[in-house]
């Protein structure tokens, strides 16, 4: 596993769904599918995580720097400005990383 930046995956950190790259009125971006009606249930809220193709790169780049130290592990967790990431799972195929936008996700 030289380059991990293929088999890393984000999910949403709200409900465990993988987040989907939409296109924007001004960028790229990854959105949580839940975001749409048509992926809720009737009485479910709208989910409104998502993070940016940057965000996306600086924890693919954190996730590499933690494999190379020999340091990547699950439950690893993170926080960079408004974005906290935790690694769920890591196997041969994926790694599976939960995603949470403080600014768009309120505890």
């Amino acid at each position: 596993m030289e380059n991990l930046k293929q088999i890393i995956n984000i999910y949403c950190g709200v409900d465990g769904e993988r987040l989907k790259l939409v296109k924007g009125k001004y960028s790229i971006y990854y959105r949580c599918p839940k975001y749409e009606k048509d992926n809720r249930d009737e009485y479910e809220s709208v989910c409104t995580n998502n993070i940016s193709l940057k965000d996306k790169q600086y924890i693919c780049s954190i996730i590499q720097e933690k494999y190379n130290q020999g340091l990547l592990r699950e439950n690893y967790e993170h926080n960079y400005m408004h974005i906290r990431f935790r690694i769920v799972s890591i196997n041969k195929n994926e790694i599976k990383v939960l995603v949470i936008n403080k600014k768009k996700i309120k505890f």
